[in-house]
């Protein structure tokens, strides 16, 4: 049986459009089940906590790796909705 502490909490650009983030690329990443079958997210800090960000858009996925290598803080922003969605992926300085 799962306790509640241990249910893993996604980002969700529902509410807030923005997150900032610390951001591993090499983190391993953790497989849930969706709506649409398995997806992948990476586990990131946001306030101190571990969450995790999905990573089912392709548009978000070369963002994050248009950031290169290391851990670094950032901020993800989400536009538009359905089919014309996209991510805006900046580091924090």
């Amino acid at each position: 049986m799962t306790k509640f502490s241990d249910k893993p909490t996604l980002l969700s650009f529902e509410k807030a459009k923005s997150h900032t983030v610390v951001f591993d690329p090499a983190v391993e990443l953790t497989e849930f089940q969706g709506r649409n079958g398995p997806y992948d997210a990476a586990p990131v800090e946001e306030d101190g906590r571990i969450v995790f960000l999905p990573l089912g858009s392709a548009r978000l996925v070369r963002a994050l790796k248009a950031l290169g290598e290391g851990r670094k803080k950032i901020t993800i922003t989400r536009t538009g909705e359905s089919f014309a969605t996209d991510y805006e992926v900046k580091v924090v300085k």
